[in-house]
């Protein structure tokens, strides 16, 4: 019992180092499935088993020496590609508001062109726009442009 406890802290250790081989990796994985471990340990005996089992899945094709090798390679990748998500994410969500933001500023803006000139002073704006629409309903300025056009001419 000494020695299989002396292996197992061996091997533990070394797995947490990085340094173990596949080949000691599946011993240690064998020794969590079956052997009774000192209380220390036994809280590793779950996270083993599902590195056996992913170790179990790993293809032969790969270049990977140890599956805490493997681990420690893909998680960078996971990684990334969170952090890109989120910053793609992020962006697109900025660029909503500021469009959503820009037509809300103006779909509230009032603008007129005043003797050439460009206005966006709501006052002027509607001023100017009373002062059309009083001409308009005017019985002199509802004069066909014939009817002007005579009167311009005719003195």
């Amino acid at each position: 019992m000494m020695n299989k406890e002396l292996e197992i802290r061996t091997l533990t250790d070394r797995f947490f180092d990085g340094t173990t081989t596949i080949q000691e990796e599946k011993r240690l994985y064998e020794l969590y499935r079956t052997e009774k471990l000192p209380d220390d340990l036994a809280p590793f005996r779950e996270m083993m088993l599902d590195f056996a089992s992913l170790s179990k899945n790993a293809t032969s094709t790969e270049k990977v020496s140890s599956v805490s090798e493997k681990i420690a390679i893909e998680k960078p990748m996971k990684s990334r590609f969170s952090t890109l998500l989120a910053i793609a994410a992020s962006q697109l969500l900025l660029v909503g508001v500021g469009l959503a933001w820009h037509h809300l500023d103006q779909s509230n803006e009032c603008v007129a062109y005043v003797y050439g000139k460009r206005t966006t002073d709501r006052d002027i704006v509607m001023r100017e726009m009373q002062t059309a629409m009083a001409a308009i309903a005017n019985d002199e300025a509802a004069k066909t442009a014939e009817e002007q056009l005579k009167e311009l001419f005719s003195e």
